[in-house]
């Protein structure tokens, strides 16, 4: 097995008891029949970006043009790309979806046969189930699919606040354990900055970044003031002059 495969056992390995994996949402550098073989000997589900070889196109060559339609995002907004879904399989693998977004071409040309341009994701997602996902009355789960894989850019973003925002970029040590414990510190910090955000500022801030929660609370002037002999601190950003902290 593959680099791709062992990267996964690893995964699986750290998992505490009692805990599986569901989903897997992948790059195309997992797009192999072992990846695809071992997620579904563990009963995890996978969305895969496919790699665009001669396979993967011949398969979306053979998608008729009656089967596109406009493609939906979570909203529920009609945007440029078109959806449609086929079946496809590796060799020594099941068959499984391949969901293909297309859209025109920007730099087409002479040279350039195919006006569209493809992006592909293999999945084990029933598409045909009904479920519970329904925009403007219709059942759409291939474009659910979308979604789901689609979610793991968030969780990069997500990376990148703890990373950036907490001061986790560069470790102080040389020492693997004293720098798991300055990680773990960042990551208690990092969940307690969500935690703030959810259930004590409330509506507003829940999108809010670290830097821009730092300028709103900290650095926005503030105003203190004495009132019924206690020191009550007022925040200018909220309107009209909102408690935040009684000391």
């Amino acid at each position: 097995m593959g680099e791709a495969v062992e990267a996964l056992k690893g995964a699986y390995r750290l998992l505490p008891g009692g805990k599986r994996i569901n989903h897997a949402a992948l790059d195309s550098e997992f797009y192999t029949a072992d990846v695809i073989n071992y997620l579904r000997s563990e009963s995890t589900t996978f969305t895969i970006v496919a790699d665009k070889d001669e396979v993967v196109m011949g398969a979306i060559g053979m998608i008729g043009e009656g089967e596109w339609r406009p493609y939906c995002d979570k909203d529920g907004v009609k945007t440029d790309r078109e959806i449609a879904v086929t079946v496809h399989c590796m060799e020594n693998t099941e068959a499984f979806s391949l969901v293909v977004l297309r859209w025109s071409n920007p730099q087409r040309d002479l040279f350039l046969a195919d006006e569209y341009c493809y992006h592909a994701i293999a999945t084990d997602l029933e598409l045909e189930a009904e479920e519970a996902i329904v925009q403007h009355q219709e059942s759409h789960p291939e474009h659910a699919c979308v979604w789901r894989y689609n979610e793991r850019g968030q969780m990069e973003n997500i990376i990148k606040e703890l990373k950036v925002g907490m001061g986790m970029e560069q470790m102080p040590s040389g020492r693997f354990e004293a720098n798991a414990m300055y990680f773990a510190i960042g990551v208690l910090a990092y969940n307690l900055y969500v935690a703030q955000k959810y259930f004590v500022i409330g509506e507003g801030y829940r999108r809010k970044s670290i830097h821009s929660l730092r300028w709103s609370l900290i650095q926005i002037p503030g105003k203190l003031i004495r009132h019924a002999g206690r020191l009550i601190f007022l925040s200018l950003i909220l309107g009209e002059f909102s408690i935040l902290t009684k000391i």
